[in-house]
């Protein structure tokens, strides 16, 4: 696995698991995005891009207006 990122817990100063990254080698187009979940590289980023960048918990409604202004005008891949 290419190592991208730390995982949620690492980011938060708490010790946590695996950090994040992509399988390789890998036989597919886009390859695939380890977290907590498995998925697609696109999907993923995808993902992101419509939580404004930050795909985490939204921990009070002003954090979610916040994430929604920042997610308005990003276009999928």
């Amino acid at each position: 696995m290419l190592t991208l990122v730390p995982d949620r817990l690492h980011k938060e100063n708490v010790s946590g698991g695996s950090p994040c990254g992509i399988i390789l080698p890998d036989s597919s187009v886009e390859g695939l995005f380890v977290g907590e979940t498995t998925t697609p590289f696109v999907s993923f980023r995808n993902w992101v891009f419509l939580h404004g960048g930050f795909p985490g918990i939204t921990r009070s409604e002003s954090e979610w207006h916040v994430k929604q202004d920042l997610a308005r005008d990003l276009l999928p891949l």
